[in-house]
């Protein structure tokens, strides 16, 4: 499945009247400063393009041992509990989905054709969304308060998104507290129905999540939670190239310090390469190094972060060569945690991704080592990282009567976005303005 899906975006958030592409397969970057709408649009997009593959998938259901799309995307739900589904028994009738949860408002509000599924498509975006906003709740009832606090702003989002010729509109004013859900409009689309979104927001979240259990989860992590523990991934090169990667990854790590290398530095990287292995132990991933085994509950924060990008690498392939899906991959700030050579190499990590047809969104503010890497990339002539399959936006606040709005601006990879001047006369005037 090959396409550009295009993102109209009127709001979402701070960003305003802006336009994405994301090429499938491709790479997509987006930069600028914090508090500009990045994570929000990218999770946005994600959440999504999850909901809607989730509620029309009868090959996913079927994988993943449910009756139908609308159960598999009922039970996801229900794991994350945020509306109280857990209360319910067996599945609910169109009248019990709107009684019985804390979005009853929403369901009434809607139309009488279609309405369940409807309801669950606002559910379950709503759901995958608020990850981007629940501040880390680690059970229902914390999550709940977050959700549905006395006070709070209102958030807007309104976006079209287009896929070869087919256009769906998400429309939300999404209250926080989030009690006028009727407002919401989540158009499921047969066209886009064959892209998965995926996210990590926080890779110690997905970590300890999958690996370690505990907290609720959005819809989305409890999808690779699953694949991770019940299934094994397809036998494909994208799989056995996804673990020579992460042997790579740490290989690098290792030699930036290490001492005693060779003179050829592909020779030491094989060398170090072979002795690192991800295992299971006990039940248990563990990282073996020659003869030093590490377990998960030992791992460092950047070997956590790793292995976490490794794990959603793993579903992603999985989905891609198991089901037949096409993943888009959203990623936050990857490079939290991670010493300079892993992050100019992370994406190395997704490329086996992009070779089942799949494509990467990633946030950072680390687009001096990001773009470096993509650069070297098209530099080399690269069949799956070329000028068709490469988008960079940068998001730039703009001063209005209003306040702050933002608009992503397409750019090339090789610009320099660091205005030393600008830089210079913000720090200035920080130390003039400090006591």
């Amino acid at each position: 499945m090959s396409g550009t899906v295009r993102v109209s975006v009127a709001s979402c958030g701070p960003v305003m009247n802006s336009e994405v592409e994301v090429p499938v397969p491709g790479v997509v970057v987006f930069i600028g400063p914090n508090l500009t709408g990045k994570s929000l649009l990218g999770t946005a997009i994600a959440s999504y393009l999850f909901a809607n593959c989730v509620l029309q998938s009868d090959d996913l259901a079927e994988h993943l041992g449910a009756s139908c799309p609308a159960d598999l995307a009922l039970s996801l739900i229900s794991e994350y509990d945020p509306l109280d589904l857990a209360s319910l028994e067996g599945a609910p009738s169109p009248d019990a989905l709107g009684r019985h949860t804390l979005l009853s408002e929403a369901y009434p509000a809607l139309s009488p054709e279609g309405r369940a599924l409807r309801y669950l498509a606002l559910v379950a975006f709503v759901a995958e969304f608020s990850e981007a906003l629940n501040l880390g709740a680690l059970s229902a009832s914390e999550l709940r308060e977050a959700i549905f606090p006395e006070e709070r702003g209102e958030l807007s989002v309104e976006l079209k998104l287009g896929f070869n010729g087919a256009e769906s509109d998400v429309t939300a004013s999404v209250p926080l507290p989030m009690s006028r859900l009727s407002e919401c409009n989540v158009r499921l689309r047969r066209e886009l129905g064959g892209l998965i979104g995926l996210k990590c927001l926080n890779p110690y979240t997905l970590h300890r999540s999958v690996l370690a259990g505990g907290g609720p989860l959005p819809p989305s992590l409890e999808l690779v939670r699953r694949i991770a523990r019940e299934y094994q991934i397809a036998a494909c090169d994208a799989a056995s190239k996804l673990g020579e990667a992460l042997n790579k990854l740490v290989a690098y790590s290792e030699l930036t310090c290490a001492r005693g290398l060779g003179g050829e530095l592909a020779e030491d990287l094989r060398r170090v390469g072979d002795k690192v292995a991800l295992i299971k132990r006990r039940g248990e991933l563990a990282l073996r190094v020659g003869d030093l085994t590490v377990p998960q509950s030992l791992f460092s924060k950047g070997l956590r972060s790793l292995v976490s990008h490794y794990l959603l690498a793993h579903c992603a392939i999985y989905l891609a060569k198991g089901v037949g899906l096409t993943p888009v991959v959203y990623l936050d700030e990857p490079e939290v945690s991670l010493d300079s050579i892993a992050a100019f190499m992370l994406l190395e990590l997704y490329r086996p991704v992009l070779e089942v047809g799949g494509s990467v969104v990633v946030t950072t503010h680390r687009e001096d080592l990001m773009l470096q890497y993509l650069q070297v990339r098209l530099e080399r002539g690269d069949e799956l990282v070329n000028p068709s399959t490469v988008r960079v936006y940068e998001f730039l606040p703009e001063v209005t009567e209003s306040g702050i709005s933002v608009k992503a601006r397409s750019c090339k990879v090789t610009e320099d976005f660091i205005e030393a001047g600008k830089v210079d006369r913000v720090i200035k005037l920080m130390f003039e303005a400090a006591p």
